[in-house]
């Protein structure tokens, strides 16, 4: 009789054992399949090119709650770009003040000014939010 009294917890410890790998198991399993979804992406470089166009919405155009300013910028193979910041298309998106008067000068000095964009893409498709750039002027 001792020894049926020995094997029962052993079972039922077993049992409680492959429960618990199971559950570890597919906790691990959701964690992998769940982790590129709550990984941030790096932010992406654009092709370098000339600010062809410079949108602004200002507090009462009605598409300024959607997007707070756009910038288009022609790349080397003549294709435009397009860039926007803030709103609800681009929450995360937001430019200071002085960063939207340099896009501002780079565009009134495009023939002597390039840009590469940085940006993330956007929830919609093809929508590039742009949360950086870098000026160079051309020789």
């Amino acid at each position: 009789m001792p020894a049926a009294h020995v094997t029962e917890p052993a079972a039922s410890q077993t049992r409680a054992a492959r429960m618990f790998r199971a559950l570890l198991g597919g906790a691990l399993v959701a964690a992998t399949v769940l982790a590129p979804i709550a990984t941030a992406h790096a932010d992406e470089s654009g092709a370098q090119g000339r600010i062809v166009r410079f949108t602004i919405n200002a507090a009462g155009s009605d598409d300024s709650a959607s997007v707070l300013g756009t910038i288009g910028v022609r790349k080397p193979d003549g294709k435009i770009e397009l860039y926007q910041w803030g709103g609800t298309s681009c929450p995360a998106s937001k430019l200071e003040d002085w960063q939207v008067l340099a896009l501002e000068h780079a565009f009134h000095n495009r023939h002597r000014t390039l840009v590469t964009p940085r940006y993330k893409v956007g929830d919609v498709k093809d929508l590039r939010c742009l949360v950086g750039f870098e000026l160079s002027a051309t020789g």
